[in-house]
């Protein structure tokens, strides 16, 4: 985790990741919990985190420099 914003309606949080083609919109399972990525960059992205998901996951405990699992979606093809 590069970066954590909490908001009064959701928290941001940007990951360092060598997923260099995300595109906004994407799902990806972060630590099983599937994210919307709101802002891809070339070396992370950023997705937003409502406050039901912090309260059912171990997001809230997120900090800088903690390690997440990221899984991207399977595609149909």
């Amino acid at each position: 985790i590069i970066s954590v914003m909490r908001g009064d309606r959701f928290t941001r949080i940007g990951i360092q990741s060598q997923f260099k083609d995300l595109i906004e919109g994407e799902s990806i399972a972060v630590n099983g919990v599937c994210l919307t990525v709101v802002e891809p960059q070339s070396s992370y992205f950023e997705c937003d985190v409502s406050p039901e998901t912090l309260n059912l996951t171990n997001f809230s405990e997120i900090d800088l420099d903690s390690f997440v699992n990221l899984e991207r979606s399977l595609t149909l093809n």
